[in-house]
């Protein structure tokens, strides 16, 4: 069926979701109220919402309020939603409160719009979304990663690092549980508290003298001991699956 989205996107924003593909039908709303009765009177298969609805009332969340009524609805129970917003620190919380898809910070990019877009339609049509990105911003410019080239990420006092083969990344201000709540299609596994590593670059595991040996990279990556029986566990669930390292 035709591919429906709603609310909180202007002209601009509104024709780049609708140039995606022939197959998109796109409602915006600027009001509440007029975007939750349509969306009782049309089945939406993703919402993009501000946050904030309401500009001129001071600490206005309804956006949130939004998403929260619209999950509550049986048939919006597996609908994707992607929130629209300024609000630094609360896209962890989102994602994990309201199930969220994702979310896209302003100042708002046609790159960043599109990017999301693309993947969520991938989910919904069940095709792979192999091009996943993790976008971080430095120096007050937002820029993607991609996850496959993830080897592990490191989480120092207010920042992170993030390992590539052939570089490592400082990222301030992010920490590791908001970069790992970003990631949803590679596997990365936590071996420390500030330590998280990519599975598919695992080139071995020594449970006896606790560390991990990753493709690419001759010092090895210790194991936290409370972390350990869990991460043991979960690795050997997970090569002993279809998925191999």
């Amino acid at each position: 069926r035709d591919r429906s989205v709603s609310r909180g996107l202007g002209d601009v924003y509104k024709r780049q979701v609708q140039s995606l593909s022939d197959e998109i039908c796109v409602y915006s709303f600027d009001n509440y109220i007029e975007a939750f009765q349509f969306s009782m009177k049309t089945q939406i298969d993703v919402f993009l919402l501000d946050i904030v609805l309401e500009p001129k009332e001071e600490q206005d969340f309804s956006g949130i309020t939004f998403a929260k009524q619209i999950r509550a609805c049986d048939n919006y129970l597996s609908s994707e939603i992607i929130f629209i917003t300024s609000l630094a620190g609360l896209e962890a919380d989102l994602l994990r409160s309201v199930h969220c898809f994702d979310y896209i910070e302003k100042p708002i990019t046609k790159e960043r719009v599109i990017n999301v877009m693309q993947m969520v339609l991938k989910k919904l049509k069940g095709q792979p979304l192999e091009e996943e990105k993790l976008f971080i911003r430095k120096d007050r410019i937002t820029f993607p990663i991609l996850t496959k080239e993830i080897v592990y990420i490191e989480s120092e006092y207010r920042s992170l690092n993030i390992y590539r083969p052939e570089e490592m990344i400082e990222v301030p201000y992010m920490s590791m549980k908001t970069a790992l709540e970003k990631i949803k299609i590679e596997k990365f596994f936590r071996i420390k508290k500030s330590l998280a590593v990519n599975a598919r670059y695992i080139e071995y595991v020594d449970s006896t003298n606790r560390y991990v040996k990753m493709k690419g990279y001759k010092e090895a990556l210790d194991i936290g001991g409370r972390l350990k029986t869990d991460f043991i566990e979960e690795y050997n669930e997970y090569i002993g699956g279809e998925k191999k390292c």
